[in-house]
């Protein structure tokens, strides 16, 4: 399961806190969120909270970040998964 929370931190930035993990059905989940955040200015991804992520998920964070995401409190494991996936 994902838990994706909204959160409005003034005019500039959009952070969305991602708890769980980000598996099969919430990896579209996911993308169509991203997309609805496409407008905010500086997007944060807050993956403290996140436990696993599969390919295909690692996929759309890395493609996230190439478009500007910040990526914050990556784990060491999802760290490590989105590092091997690099070109």
């Amino acid at each position: 399961m994902l838990r994706i929370t909204r959160i409005d931190e003034g005019l500039q930035t959009l952070r969305l806190r991602l708890e769980g993990k980000i598996v099969g059905d919430w990896v579209p989940v996911l993308e169509d969120e991203l997309s609805r955040c496409a407008r905010a200015r500086r997007l944060v991804l807050d993956l403290a909270q996140v436990d696993f992520a599969s390919t295909p998920a690692i996929q759309v964070l890395r493609a996230a970040r190439a478009r500007g995401a910040e990526l914050q409190g990556v784990s060491p494991l999802v760290s490590s998964l989105i590092e091997s996936l690099e070109p």
